[in-house]
């Protein structure tokens, strides 16, 4: 999926601001924040999901996984998903795995 160059890669935002602030503080092999930035737009299947309003709604329903961002993202893959798109989420997520809410790969 992740290898495939014709796949379209989702990002929510909420995701996003994760992964800089891992790499921020020194919690992975990305050298900086603009070495994953620019990475990230380098790559034309990458599209940004803002987290707006209708996410947010959705994420207050998700009571099966308890943290709140991670409400965000399965919200945000649960969003696309009713406007037609496939979307699993990548992720090692314990909690958002066992809800069940949404297909979960890796």
């Amino acid at each position: 999926m992740i290898a495939n160059p014709a796949s379209v890669l989702y990002l929510p935002t909420i995701a996003l601001a994760e992964a800089c602030w891992v790499v921020e503080h020194g919690k992975s092999k990305i050298p900086s924040v603009a070495t994953l930035l620019g990475d990230l737009d380098a790559d034309p299947r990458m599209i940004s999901v803002p987290l707006d309003r209708a996410i947010l709604e959705l994420s207050l329903t998700l009571a099966a996984i308890s943290e709140m961002h991670d409400r965000q993202i399965a919200a945000t893959a649960l969003f696309l998903g009713k406007r037609g798109a496939t979307v699993p989420l990548i992720t090692r997520d314990p909690d958002i795995a066992a809800s069940g809410l949404v297909a979960v790969v890796w």
